[in-house]
């Protein structure tokens, strides 16, 4: 039960990206959309799909079933991932040196990063993260042309 509802939200991830990203026309567009999708990844209103996430992964490191069934959605999440970011590197709308498996484990782990703050007695305003995940992605996905 606990993977398939790691499932629904790889999938849920999955498609608002590929939906979001067969409306990009433009390196600016690609960013508009990495916007959105990390307000909405990283909203108070996901922290319990944050904590769900890392409680099922160290959960899953004592059952190697668990941990199989995890480990092959997380390659499906990042798979797809990397191609949306190929895709960008291709269309010239991200920097030409960026590696897109890396970009897609980024993506990831800044997302889930945002737990340091969710478990925090005095966390962020949600506005000062945004702002610095938006620097973070538009330094670091911008195109170079």
């Amino acid at each position: 039960a606990m993977a398939r509802e790691f499932s629904r939200a790889v999938q849920d991830t999955i498609d608002q990206a590929r939906i979001g990203f067969a409306s990009c026309d433009s390196a600016d567009a690609l960013q508009q959309l990495i916007r959105k999708l990390n307000r909405y990844s990283q909203t108070p209103l996901m922290k319990r799909r944050r904590l769900e996430r890392i409680r099922l992964i160290v959960f899953s490191q004592g059952q190697p079933r668990l941990r199989a069934l995890l480990a092959a959605e997380q390659k499906r999440l990042t798979d797809a991932f990397e191609a949306l970011f190929a895709t960008a590197r291709a269309n010239g709308w991200i920097s030409p040196d960026i590696a897109p498996r890396a970009a897609a484990v980024l993506v990831q782990a800044y997302t889930i990063g945002r737990i340091v703050d969710d478990i925090s007695e005095t966390p962020l305003d949600d506005e000062d993260w945004f702002q610095m995940v938006d620097l973070l992605t538009e330094r670091v996905f911008g195109s170079s042309t």
